[in-house]
């Protein structure tokens, strides 16, 4: 199994090609197009730099000249399980919008039945989702999977970006009031330490991060066909 993961991961790199037989053949990708990918996945991620740093200076500029901010809540877990019971209540708790930003969501959503259950309840609750997750292909069959089960598409929009990096961020965000961020993965990738807190900072940098991410990612296929049906005249 670790065998394949890590199969997977090169895949989604496009590191090695797998033939079109079953059982598939694994061969390695020829290194010109390697350094290739290489290069435009970073040249990528240096204009997405230069479009934010007007931004991120004039937060920063914004958060020195305010008086220092009370520290309500920070907390830092590194039980899994505890994790994911945090995730839960902080989307229980979003009385408007939950924003998510994550590299794989399999790792980060390993009981898929789990993260359904929960989606289900906030959805009931009419809440706003907006997602960004790594462009890879475990992330689209996943999304896939998990929109086939009829939640509501109506408030779900989920994005892909383009940014090829392992410390891809891995975050959620209440309301823009509560904020749980991952910092440390275990070797297979799943979620072993995270933070959450109401420090409005923090909560600031993550938002202004997420929104410069979004506008420059993808819709997912999926989100895109339920926006062009919604505008088809009924």
């Amino acid at each position: 199994m670790q065998v394949y993961r890590n199969l997977r991961q090169l895949q989604n790199k496009y590191f090695i090609e797998p033939s079109t037989s079953w059982p598939a053949y694994f061969s390695a990708t020829p290194i010109d197009k390697v350094l290739d990918l290489v290069a435009e996945s970073k040249r990528k991620e240096a204009m997405l730099l230069g479009k934010s740093k007007a931004s991120l200076i004039a937060i920063f500029e914004a958060l020195q000249q305010q008086p220092p901010f009370e520290l309500e809540k920070f907390v830092i877990t590194e039980n899994r399980n505890t994790i994911y019971s945090l995730i839960d209540q902080l989307i229980k708790k979003a009385q408007k919008e939950v924003i998510i930003m994550l590299g794989d969501a399999s790792r980060v959503f390993p009981d898929y039945e789990e993260s359904n259950r929960i989606s289900k309840g906030a959805f009931k609750r009419v809440l706003t989702f907006r997602a960004i997750g790594q462009d890879n292909k475990t992330n689209r069959e996943y999304t896939r999977r998990f929109m086939k089960t009829g939640l509501m598409l109506a408030n779900f929009e989920n994005r892909y970006s383009k940014i090829n990096d392992d410390n891809f961020p891995c975050f959620f965000m209440a309301d823009r009031k509560e904020l749980l961020i991952q910092v440390e993965k275990d070797s297979i990738g799943y979620m072993k330490k995270a933070i959450i807190t109401t420090n409005q900072a923090l909560i600031a940098l993550a938002s202004l991060f997420f929104e410069e991410i979004w506008k420059n990612s993808e819709l997912s296929e999926i989100t895109l066909q339920h926006q062009q049906q919604q505008k088809k005249p009924t």
